[in-house]
């Protein structure tokens, strides 16, 4: 238990570092420190506040981007680092946060006239 406490205390102390390099020991850990307290995080919004994110729920999501979302990119770009990979991969999933949302975009009408039309009935109409 002593490691997984030494890895987040590592991942905290390197808050900015983004040119250093981060082992798989501190790496996972941190992973896993991560969605621990995105999901208590987000129990305790969807229970206390029913999701309004009012007041105190705003303040929530602020404090998880600012003690998760800096840190663990630095803890990820690092570990990219100490793999010899280019940082320029971490933009293929960082731009899946992008791509997500934008097919909400997508106009779904046209879609469900193409998925209810005839030729996916198996009947042939003329």
């Amino acid at each position: 238990m002593s490691s997984f406490l030494t890895a987040i205390k590592l991942g905290f102390q390197g808050y900015f570092d983004f040119r250093g390099k981060s082992t798989p020991a501190e790496f996972w850990p941190w992973v896993l420190f991560g969605l621990l307290v995105s999901a208590v995080l987000t129990l305790v919004v969807s229970y206390l506040f029913d999701w309004s994110l009012g007041g105190i729920g705003r303040i929530l999501i602020l404090v998880a981007l600012v003690t998760l979302g800096i840190p663990g990119l630095a803890v990820t770009v690092r570990r990219f680092n100490d793999a010899n990979k280019s940082v320029w991969w971490l933009l293929l999933g960082l731009l899946s946060w992008l791509v997500i949302p934008l097919t909400n975009l997508v106009d779904r009408d046209c879609w469900e006239g193409f998925f209810a039309g005839s030729h996916m009935s198996g009947t042939l109409t003329t």
